[in-house]
């Protein structure tokens, strides 16, 4: 993800409220660690 799609979303999540963005944050989470696992096997 760069940084234009990180600015785009945050004018989104501005207008969640605190649970939705922590439902967001776990979820972005979750893909970030998947992705790190996936390099580490194919390495």
């Amino acid at each position: 993800m760069d940084h234009s799609e990180l600015v785009q979303e945050m004018v989104l999540l501005e207008k969640l409220t605190a649970q939705e963005r922590l439902k967001h944050a776990k979820r972005r989470r979750q893909q970030q660690l998947a992705n790190w696992a996936r390099r580490e096997a194919s390495l």
